[in-house]
């Protein structure tokens, strides 16, 4: 029983991989950092709440094709609409700030979910060529290109490069942020393939007892 599955273990892994295997795409030469976005939200977001989508009166995260005014629902907003308006870079960070709601009246009511809420940037890139590159994506919880998901460094530990593929032409780039209270900043880059293959050193794990050094644990 054991070696059925894995012979059929492998077939599905077989059957996810293009076939046949073509060499790989040639990479982004220069970094690019997107300067024009357009945000919107705030939007709420309870605990746990991740599959609930509040873009889908406009086809949804995945299909949304974002433009100067267009307006969604949301509780949070004064007269229950927002919209998408322009933002701006400083110091090569998106600052995303939402005015006119009580967050404290919000987090005494409901607890620390009640200030729990989520936005989206988004952007358009053009690229001469289909191409790979490496995402940096602090501070988002996820994020789409031209409807193709990735993970984002939600916490903002700033070692994490995700890799992601460009089509040729015109690139959509969606941003999902989360957050809590009034304001968020994140950042977000795309960077040549240096090497088929790279070491996160800034993301190894190590026991807390290692030879030679003081442990402070509790």
């Amino acid at each position: 029983m054991r070696v059925k599955a894995l012979v059929v273990g492998v077939l599905i892994l077989l059957s996810t991989v293009p076939w046949p295997v073509t060499a790989a795409l040639p990479t982004l030469h220069e970094t690019l950092i997107p300067s024009d976005w357009l945000v919107v939200g705030p939007f709420s977001r309870g605990s746990r709440e991740s599959g609930i989508d509040p873009l889908w009166e406009e086809r949804g995260s995945a299909g949304i094709r974002p433009a100067l005014g267009m307006r969604h629902t949301s509780i949070l907003a004064d007269g229950g609409w927002v919209e998408w308006r322009a933002g701006a870079l400083t110091d090569g960070r998106l600052s995303l700030e939402f005015e006119g709601v009580n967050w404290d009246l919000l987090q005494e009511h409901y607890g620390w979910t009640g200030s729990q809420w989520v936005a989206f940037a988004a952007t358009r890139l053009e690229v001469a060529q289909h191409q790979r590159a490496l995402a940096v994506a602090e501070g988002l919880r996820r994020f789409w290109i031209n409807g193709r998901a990735y993970i984002g460094d939600v916490y903002g530990h700033n070692f994490l490069r995700v890799p992601v593929t460009l089509d040729a032409g015109e690139n959509l780039v969606l941003l999902e942020v989360s957050g809590f209270g009034g304001s968020r900043s994140i950042r977000f880059e795309l960077h040549p393939v240096v090497a088929d293959a790279i070491i996160l050193d800034g993301d190894m794990l190590f026991p807390d007892v290692r030879h030679g050094e003081p442990l402070e644990a509790w």
